[in-house]
This record gives structure tokens, C-alpha cells and sequence, in this order.
């Protein structure tokens, strides 16, 4: 007699669990173990406690069973044996049984009886044993449907999720669900990017068919990938999902799928003038030729030296209790090094607030060049380094959320002086910061916009110099992902006519052109990308929110301080003009690219406001907004310079 534990692993080893459930009436089956399993072939058997024939099926695991697969057993007694042929090699297959009296009745399809083999996995009846499987409760059902963009280019890859999950009742794998994809496109191929590897206990992915051992609810991605095998005609078809089961109701669910061909949306062009930018410096005008209270020049170098690592207790006194200004000169050695450490980790109340959030290195190297004064620019480009980069991200091996990930810095920084430590950091946050230690990563979920945007800048700035390896392949090669991820969350947010949060739609320009003018300039869906989302969410969200129209909401689905969306009376948050130059750069470079005067208009219009907004914490607030100032003036100071440049730049963008 085999002991459990030998039995146990014998079971792992082959993958195989036969799993039987009695249903119906009589009569009743009774299966024995298969035998004679070869790598094409098995033989079954089993008994009945009346004289039958009865229908053999069987599949593989991960198809859905039809009649048509089996053949019917003439049988005529009680003992019934019945050889499978024509299997594959180490495909995992399932079988049922259903029964009828030879004396006459209906072949009643509650009959099933589910088994699970591995072809060429067994060696004898004794390793290819059954467990009864428990009657299922009868009121079990579920839902699934469809989530993602409409739209993609000809001869690039999309990423569409399938929502499921239980409606009610416990679903247990004896029902076999399994949901099937139709309707492609010709030359389209797919892939379930959540797939489980072959094993019991395990959903199972084959083809266009995810077949659900676990059922909970959640997401499951489908990759699809045109141009294979030929060119996938461009036109609109209707993706149809399917669900079947072991005795459960069959759904179905449709998605309009466009295949678009590329450059599809945008028109390429160069601007005709270049006029001032608004408020700029001292001596500026406003658009309209007023003056400006403040300048995105002046309040950089004012406030640059105060808002820096780390003012933990938000009050309007800077670097460790100095005061404004606090020249880096003058920093309290304790304010980089041993003694606050509440800003080293993701935890403490300054972690997110200071000059080190939103890339506070990459803000004062881009300060160090445009002023010219990098010797003392410098010096905050290497107390924020200390901070995050020495005692954050090495000493966690990467380990960061999401949001937390910020590598253009540290590229530049090592592009630079060629500090190795930089390097090493980009490597760990590429390969273990989250989303990267996952084989998939749930960017269909528009709530992820600024991960799956830090995602793509990981990878891009990590291929440049090691391109470190992860899942057996280099960053460069998860490029294709990350682009195909943005994009998609970008249609999927202006189909359904906003964004998740407004200011992480300019993360996800920013991902997307620093991609695009840094040695991916033939990839046609970026400008087209960006153009769909600059368009989107002016027509949706500037001048939307009745107590603040100088900004964006902060989000469409939530309010952070309480004003509602003007005509609407969705909660949509104010008081963002904070966030408006983290949006603004878009538009500049789409009048860069287009010569587009409703892009400079709009860019025009959301910069300004964005400096001049004190009261509300733009620019000329990053000191006094509630004591998030560093958090704000990184934000604010990111990515503008950029705008500066593509404002004034008649030849068009160059790589940044």
C-alpha cells in the first residue's frame, strides 16, 4: 500500500489530480484510475450499478468540451472500458463520462464525471488515482467582461482585460469554467498574460481559451499582437467572450476592438512663430501683455535651496530648522546624514513631501544647467542623492513601490560623473521595485497610470547603460510592454472620456516622449498617443471645476478638498495649479511637432496659471502650500524645463 506522503508526491510530479462529482440521477458512475498511459494515449474504465452505454469526452485542459470530441460507448453491461488516442505529449487533457439505461432514457448531461491526466505523466494505475470531488451547491453563477482600450495600431500589440469573478455561490474547480476569445482580427495572434504555469491547482491558459481552477475576482490580460503571419486588415470588429461550464450558465461579453492604420490622428508640422513664453522671467508679460506677480525663473532660484531634503515637520521653516534662504552651504550636516531618517524610508510624514519625490536630483541637475551655476547646484543634486539613492534605494535593493521609482536623475548622474552607485541604483529599481518583480503587471486598471509611467522611464534609462536582465530578458526588450501599456491606458481613459487622475496624465506624456525622442522616434503611435490625451483632457477637465478654473480636477473620481465639478456635481477636487506644469509640457511639445496653434494657446493658458497662482499653490506658492512645498516645487520644476525648450525651440524637440 502507497503511504500518503509518497502518494502526495507522486501527485506533484505528474500533475495530476482526477477530480469525479456525482450529479443527477442514478445511473451511478463509478471510475477507476486510468491506466496505460502512454505519451499519445490512455485507457479508462469504469462502472455503473445498472446496464448502460454511455459517452466518452475529453479535451485538453483549457478547451471547451463538446460532444464532438467523444465517441459512445456501446458498453452493454456494467464494466466499461474505452482507449484515448491520438493525444500530444505532455498536454494535460481532462475527460468526462455520462451514462444512459440500455433499457431506454436520456442521456442526462448532469452525468459528468471529471478526471484530469497528463499525457506520458503516469506509470501505472497506482500514481493515476481519483478524489471524489464534492457536489456542486447548484446556485453558482458568475460574471466577466470587458476592460481596456478600443483602438490599436496596425502592426503593434494591445493589452485588453477580462473582468471575472463570482456573482454568487463558491466556485470550485469541478465546474471547470472556462471562457473562450473570438472575433479577432485575421493575423492576430493571443496570449493570457496571467497564466499560471501547467500544474494542479493552477488556471490554464491554451489559445484563445483561459480555463479557471481558482475563480476570484479580478483581472486577466489579454496580450494581442497583430501583423503575424500577415497584415492585419485595418477596420472595426467586435471581440466576443464566452463562458462555459460544468453544469453553470453560459455568458457572453463584446468589446469594439479598431484597428487603426499608423498615423492614424495626428498630422505632423512645425510651428510658424514662437512667441514669449508667459512669465518666464523677470521683465515677463502675461499672455495678454499684463505683468506677472511672479516668474517660473526667479521662483526657481528663490525657493530651489529651501525646498530640499529634509523639512519633516511641513512647517514653513526649511532644511532642519534654518531658515529661508538656506544656502546649501549652510546645511546642518544632520539634515543629509545619520539623525532624520523618517525621510529615508516610505513610512515617515516628510518620505514623499520633500525635494527627493518626483525626482528631486533630476530637478536640480536641470536647474544646475540652465542657470550655468553648477558648482553650487550641484551640491543639492548630491544631498538628495545621499538621501534617496544611498540610504533608500541600495540599502533596499530596489525594493520601492511604484510611485517611488525615479531613475532619470540617476542616469544623468552617472551619464555625468559616472558614479557607479547611480548606475547600481537604476539596476535595482528596474529589476526589483514593484511591477518589475511580476511577470505582468495590471496596467489595464487606469488607476495605475503613473506606475505603469514610471515602469516605461525605469526601463527606458535602464536600457542605455546595463540593460538588466529580468524574466530572461533585458530592459529593452520589456520596452515594447511598458509603451503598449501607456498607450492602451491612454485610449481606455479617452474613450471613456477621462483620465483616472489629471496631473498622472502628464507622467504619462512624459514617459511617452522621453521614449519617443530618445531613439524611438519611428514608433507612430506616440505623437498620436499624446495628442489623444492632450485633447481629452482639456475638453474634460480645464476649466471644469467651479471653485478653482485656473487648473485640472485632481482627479475624475474623487475629491481630495471637497469643491465639485462645475455642472456636474461630481466630486473633482481643486486648488491644483501646483500640478498644472507637470501637464503643460505636452502641449508644447505637440505645438513643437505640429505647428499646431491650439496646442500653444492651451499650453500658454495652463503654464501661466500654474506660475502665477500663489494663493492656490502654484509656482509662486511652493513656499506656503500647506508645507508641501518640496513635494510641490519638484512637481512644478520636473519636467518645465522641457516646455522652455520645445516653447522656444524652432527646430523642433531633441533628445532629453
Amino acid at each position: 500500500m502507497m503511504n500518503s506522503r509518497m502518494r502526495q508526491l507522486l501527485l506533484i510530479l505528474v500533475c495530476l489530480t482526477l477530480c469525479i462529482s456525482a450529479w443527477g440521477q442514478l445511473p451511478a458512475i463509478m471510475p477507476n484510475a486510468p491506466f496505460n498511459i502512454t505519451s499519445t494515449s490512455v485507457t479508462i474504465n469504469w462502472t455503473t450499478d445498472i446496464v448502460t452505454d454511455g459517452l466518452v469526452g475529453w479535451g485538453p485542459v483549457g478547451s471547451l468540451y463538446n460532444l464532438d470530441s467523444g465517441v459512445i460507448d456501446p458498453g452493454g453491461g456494467t464494466s466499461h472500458t474505452y482507449t484515448i488516442t491520438g493525444l500530444n505529449p505532455g498536454q494535460i487533457y481532462a475527460f468526462f463520462i455520462r451514462s444512459r439505461p440500455v433499457s431506454g432514457g436520456i442521456l442526462d448531461t448532469n452525468q459528468k464525471h471529471w478526471a484530469v491526466f497528463a499525457a506520458n505523466g503516469c506509470s501505472g494505475a497506482s500514481v493515476c488515482t481519483f478524489t471524489t470531488a464534492p457536489t456542486p451547491a447548484g446556485n453558482y453563477d458568475y460574471y466577466m467582461n470587458f476592460m481596456g482600450p478600443q483602438n490599436v495600431v496596425q502592426g503593434y500589440d494591445t493589452y485588453i482585460a477580462v473582468q471575472a469573478g463570482n456573482i454568487q455561490g463558491t466556485y470550485t474547480p469541478y465546474y471547470h469554467l472556462a471562457v473562450t476569445l473570438s472575433g479577432l482580427p485575421p493575423y492576430t495572434s493571443v496570449e493570457w498574460t496571467q497564466r499560471q504555469q501547467w500544474a494542479v491547482g493552477a488556471d490554464i491558459a491554451s489559445g484563445n481559451t483561459y480555463s479557471f481552477y481558482n475563480l476570484s475576482s479580478g483581472t486577466y490580460d489579454i496580450h494581442i499582437t497583430t501583423n503575424v503571419g500577415g497584415t492585419t486588415p485595418t477596420g472595426a470588429y467586435t471581440l466576443t467572450l464566452t463562458g462555459s461550464g460544468s453544469g453553470l450558465p453560459s455568458h457572453r461579453a463584446t468589446w469594439p476592438l479598431n484597428v487603426n492604420a499608423p498615423g492614424t490622428g495626428f498630422t505632423a508640422g512645425r510651428p510658424a512663430a514662437h512667441p514669449p513664453i508667459p512669465c518666464l522671467a523677470s521683465g515677463s508679460t502675461t499672455s495678454t501683455g499684463g505683468p506677472c506677480a511672479y516668474n517660473w525663473t526667479d521662483t526657481m532660484t528663490k525657493y530651489g535651496q529651501f525646498w530640499t531634503p529634509e523639512d519633516s515637520d511641513f512647517s514653513q521653516t526649511g532644511m532642519c530648522g534654518t531658515t529661508y534662504p538656506a544656502p546649501f552651504s549652510t546645511w546642518p550636516a544632520r539634515c543629509i546624514r545619520a539623525n532624520d531618517t523618517s525621510n529615508r524610508t516610505p513610512v515617515g510624514p516628510g518620505a514623499q513631501l520633500q525635494a527627493w519625490y518626483y525626482d528631486g536630483a533630476l530637478v536640480f541637475q536641470q536647474i544646475a544647467t540652465y542657470t550655468g551655476n553648477k558648482a553650487m547646484w550641484s551640491q543639492g543634486v548630491a544631498n538628495v542623492m545621499d538621501v534617496y539613492r544611498d540610504n533608500y534605494v541600495i540599502p533596499s535593493s530596489g525594493g520601492l513601490q511604484g510611485y517611488l521609482v525615479f531613475t532619470e536623475g540617476l542616469y544623468k548622474d552617472y551619464i555625468a560623473n559616472g558614479t557607479a552607485a547611480s548606475k547600481t541604483a537604476i539596476d535595482l529599481l528596474d529589476t526589483n521595485a514593484s511591477y518589475a518583480t511580476s511577470f505582468w503587471a495590471d496596467f489595464t486598471q487606469t488607476s495605475f497610470q503613473r506606475e505603469a509611467a514610471y515602469r516605461l522611464e525605469a526601463d527606458l534609462w535602464a536600457s542605455k547603460l546595463d540593460n538588466p536582465v529580468r524574466y530572461g530578458h533585458p530592459a529593452s526588450y520589456w520596452l515594447q510592454y511598458d509603451v503598449a501599456h501607456v498607450v492602451g491606458m491612454i485610449d481606455q481613459q479617452c474613450t471613456q472620456g477621462k483620465p483616472y487622475e489629471y496631473f498622472m496624465a502628464g507622467l504619462q506624456a512624459e514617459a511617452l516622449i522621453k521614449y519617443y525622442v530618445n531613439g524611438h522616434s519611428s514608433d507612430v503611435r506616440i505623437p498620436a498617443a499624446v495628442k489623444q490625451l492632450a485633447d481629452c483632457i482639456w475638453s474634460s477637465g480645464w476649466g471644469q471645476v467651479a471653485d478653482d478654473p485656473y487648473a485640472f480636477p485632481y482627479s475624475s473620481a474623487y475629491s481630495k478638498y471637497g469643491f465639485t465639478m462645475a455642472g456636474t456635481g461630481a466630486q473633482a477636487g481643486a486648488s491644483n495649479e501646483a500640478l498644472n506644469l507637470l501637464i503643460a509640457p505636452m502641449y508644447a511639445w505637440l505645438y513643437s511637432v505640429t505647428g499646431n496653434a491650439t496646442y500653444l494657446a492651451e499650453g500658454d493658458t495652463i503654464w501661466q496659471d500654474g506660475v502665477l497662482m500663489p494663493t492656490s499653490g502654484g509656482v509662486g506658492g511652493t513656499i506656503g502650500w500647506t508645507g508641501n512645498g518640496g513635494k510641490q516645487f519638484s512637481q512644478s520644476y520636473r519636467w518645465s524645463f522641457n516646455y522652455v525648450q520645445w516653447r522656444s525651440a524652432a527646430s523642433g524637440p531633441s533628445a532629453i
